[in-house]
């Protein structure tokens, strides 16, 4: 698909959100995308969590000066680096890993959707399904991040714990995909989430 931000390939077999919000408008999730620019500048550093295909880390591409794209599901990273060499986006630096409140490992739930898979634990841990994942703070530490855009299928507080340390010093604008269902899956609600910026009051 050619839209106004670049050229996407998607996999008709488990891409059908992207492929339909594409058919539909001529790209992907526009609204959401306008209103993110109005939050990222030309010199800023930023993170895409929960980077899927790239549908949101290319346009981010022509937006900030280097963004940070982390998708841990192999095959869907695999996807995005093919669509990030398509569209030349060079400065965007890929993290085949997931993001939570410790590093270690955890199991996709693959959903018939990839943008709907999810990361947690799972009674039938086999190694081979096994995803590494780590947190903001480890990835960072000093490093100035000036805006984070989250979709993490129900772990957003999980990425935001984190993350703490990196969120006090830079105090990012922190952009969230929210479904009640995956949040109820997680344990988790809105106002756990808002509990975690006590700062941004």
């Amino acid at each position: 698909f050619k839209t106004s931000y670049g050229s996407f390939s998607c996999r008709h077999e488990i891409d059908g959100k992207a492929i339909a919000h594409i058919d539909k408008n001529g790209s992907f999730m526009e609204s959401e995308l306008a209103l993110m620019r109005m939050f990222i500048g030309h010199d800023d550093e930023i993170v895409d969590a929960g980077a899927n295909i790239g549908g949101f880390t290319i346009p981010f591409s022509r937006f900030a000066q280097k963004v940070h794209a982390f998708e841990p599901i192999p095959e869907t990273a695999d996807h995005l680096e093919y669509n990030l060499a398509q569209n030349n986006s060079t400065n965007v630096v890929m993290h085949r890993v997931g993001l939570s409140d410790v590093a270690g490992i955890l199991y996709p739930h693959r959903a018939p959707d990839a943008g709907s898979t999810s990361l947690g634990v799972t009674q039938k841990k086999e190694s081979k399904d096994a995803v590494p994942v780590t947190t903001l703070d480890e990835c960072f530490g000093p490093t100035k991040i000036s805006f984070i855009k989250i979709d993490v299928e129900g772990m957003e507080a999980s990425v935001i714990r984190g993350g703490q340390k990196l969120i006090a010093t830079s105090r990012p604008v922190v952009f969230f995909e929210i479904q009640k269902e995956n949040m109820r899956t997680h344990e988790t609600s809105f106002a756990s989430l808002a509990r975690l910026f006590p700062r941004y009051s």
